[in-house]
């Protein structure tokens, strides 16, 4: 069974990339409410997406705009994205003991011996406990096995993914920047003086911390380096 972290820039680009790899049954979990999961695919509803271009360059700018331009392919009710969603189950888990709840009684009905193999996607874990006191790597690593239990024991395949607030793209706490976060050792661990200084003790990368159990996708490793032995050695 595969453990890997993957890289979906956005949460609809996440939807886009399920759609197009046509995989197994999956079960995908939110790690926040539905409203604000949904409050993330609004703005790319309301767009209307381009074809392929038309052949013919004679056409008039009312036709290209016509046949240029689709509804966003989740309001289109192809037999594809009906597919998809019958073989999709989504849970959404806004907090950390609710995550950590779920997973410990997840049951996937799928004991197929069909390819491709059913999979868990989790989706935005580690922002789940980022600014909370489980945001260290005794806080993560209970997360991570029950995640890893989970799989294991549904026998499917299990995938991380952190995503950018299509909100604030540059928002430094959302997306594939936290796999480069520092945490603490321990949960509760507080920061030196005030909440602007560092935290006190040893500190290790979440990108080490979920490297115990899981592969980086390719457009990941190249940050992989940036784990050393000391930090492997504490998780």
């Amino acid at each position: 069974m595969k453990r890997v972290v993957v890289h979906y820039d956005t949460a609809p680009e996440l939807l886009e990339g399920r759609r197009r790899a046509q995989q197994g049954n999956t079960t995908l979990i939110i790690c926040s409410s539905k409203k604000q999961f949904l409050q993330q695919l609004i703005p790319f509803l309301s767009v209307r997406q381009p074809t392929q271009a038309v052949a013919c360059k004679e056409d008039t700018e009312a036709e290209d705009t016509h046949q240029n331009q689709r509804p966003h392919f989740l309001l289109d009710p192809t037999l594809q994205l009906m597919s998809i969603s019958k073989a999709t189950k989504l849970a959404f888990c806004p907090t950390i003991n609710t995550l950590r709840a779920h997973l410990s009684s997840l049951t996937i009905l799928d004991h197929t011996e069909s390819a491709p193999r059913p999979s868990l996607i989790i989706v935005d874990l580690i922002l789940l406990h980022h600014a909370t006191s489980e945001f260290s790597v005794q806080g993560l690593m209970r997360s991570l096995a029950a995640a890893v239990e989970a799989a294991a024991r549904n026998k499917v395949d299990l995938q991380l993914c952190e995503c950018r607030d299509v909100h604030d793209l540059e928002n430094p706490d959302r997306g594939a920047r936290l796999w480069d976060a520092q945490v603490p050792l321990l949960s509760g661990s507080v920061r030196l003086r005030d909440e602007d200084a560092g935290w006190s003790g040893r500190l290790v990368l979440v990108r080490a911390i979920v490297g115990r159990w899981f592969e980086f996708e390719k457009t990941e490793e190249a940050k992989g380096d940036r784990v050393t032995e000391d930090e492997e050695m504490l998780v």
